[in-house]
């Protein structure tokens, strides 16, 4: 399951079930328009940085970081929400 947490200049955030479940840092993937995996980036949410650009050129990469800067605290409070849900 990858529940998408926010969605913004056609992108859309969201996370993988397993990531959360399995202790991982907190992060989210990053893809156009829907998830796809194959090609998304990974972003870490503390602190805010590039675990990897995916298919993104480093101008997108610079938006998708600029949201994230932004969402940062909600996509931590969901990151944390959905920890404790499963």
């Amino acid at each position: 399951m990858s529940p998408t947490i926010h969605k913004e200049a056609g992108f859309v955030f969201y996370f993988y079930s397993y990531d959360v479940a399995a202790n991982e840092p907190p992060h989210v993937h990053v893809g156009e328009q829907r998830p796809r995996a194959r090609g998304d980036a990974k972003v870490w949410l503390t602190p805010v940085g590039v675990a990897d650009s995916g298919r993104f050129s480093q101008r997108k990469i610079n938006r998708i970081l600029t949201i994230v800067n932004a969402e940062q605290q909600e996509m931590l409070e969901d990151w944390n929400d959905y920890q404790q849900r499963i």
